[in-house]
């Protein structure tokens, strides 16, 4: 991450910065080690029980020499990471309306998404109906780790 920040502070515009999300899962213990550059917080559920991985650090290619904590997270039988880019919370409606993290939380835990695929078709659809006829103005991508056993 180090290597990464001082390379795009060396070689990105001071109106650009990057977020970024990287994760190492041990598929034998469930164990997932991450850092958080300013992105959106991934929701770890686990049951009925939801907490945010928040950032870790502030975004790349900002400031030079800053460090990036490591967390780590247990993804135990049953659970589900949910990853996901603003294009997503922020999609607008044609009155201007965001879809909001609110709504995106009532989706991830909604009731009838026992596969994931169907969980980010589900939410993508429901997205999709909420922005309507308003253009779509970023892109929505999702990630949805599911921990079986």
């Amino acid at each position: 991450m180090t290597a990464l920040n001082t390379h795009l502070v060396a070689n990105t515009p001071d109106n650009r910065m990057v977020t970024f999300f990287y994760g190492e899962l041990d598929p034998s213990t469930g164990r997932l080690t991450y850092v958080n550059a300013g992105h959106n917080p991934p929701y770890l559920y686990d049951g009925s029980d939801r907490r945010m991985l928040e950032a870790t650090g502030v975004v790349l290619g900002m400031i030079e020499g800053m460090p990036f904590a490591e967390e780590s997270a247990e993804l135990r039988a049953g659970s589900r990471l949910m990853l996901y880019t603003d294009g997503i919370s922020e999609a607008e409606n044609v009155k201007g309306e965001q879809f909001g993290v609110e709504r995106l939380e009532a989706e991830i835990s909604g009731p009838g998404q026992s596969e994931a695929a169907g969980a980010l078709d589900a939410i993508i659809a429901t997205v999709i109906r909420f922005r309507g006829s308003a253009r779509q103005s970023d892109d929505m991508t999702m990630m949805l780790v599911s921990r079986d056993r």
